[in-house]
């Protein structure tokens, strides 16, 4: 079963700056280095910043990457990646990662990308949590 990733019940307040903040683990060399490649290719520049330095209260998302909206909606893994890409410039590959006979098979490479993140030569993670779930 994957996390999920909308959270409608949680609002961020306050909320950011529009389009609005994609939120990523400081700590993991893949999502480093996918922020430096959404960052080179993206259109227009969009906020984004480790997860741990987000000041706002968040609920628990699990080991995904996160997007807020600037209404203070959340969202996670590819619908948070989904948003940035929009936000980004890049909408057709965004309606592509959602789309509804698209979307679940997008979910569960995500979901294997995030479980063996520590297993990448990019610097993975190595975290305690991570290794655990082998």
């Amino acid at each position: 079963m994957f996390p999920p990733e909308e959270f409608p019940e949680f609002r961020v307040e306050p909320p950011p700056l529009p389009p609005g903040i994609l939120l990523w683990d400081g700590g993991c060399g893949v999502c480093s280095k996918s922020i430096l490649l959404l960052r080179r290719h993206a259109r227009v520049g969009i906020p984004d910043a480790p997860i741990q330095s987000y000041p706002g209260q968040l609920p628990d998302v699990g080991d995904q990457v996160v997007w807020v909206d600037a209404q203070g909606q959340i969202f996670g893994g590819t619908r948070a990646i989904a948003a940035a890409l929009s936000s980004s410039g890049h909408p057709a590959l965004a309606r592509v990662l959602v789309a509804p006979l698209l979307n679940p098979v997008f979910r569960a490479i995500y979901r294997v990308v995030v479980r063996y993140r520590h297993r990448f030569g990019a610097g993975g993670c190595s975290t305690p949590r991570d290794l655990s779930e082998d």
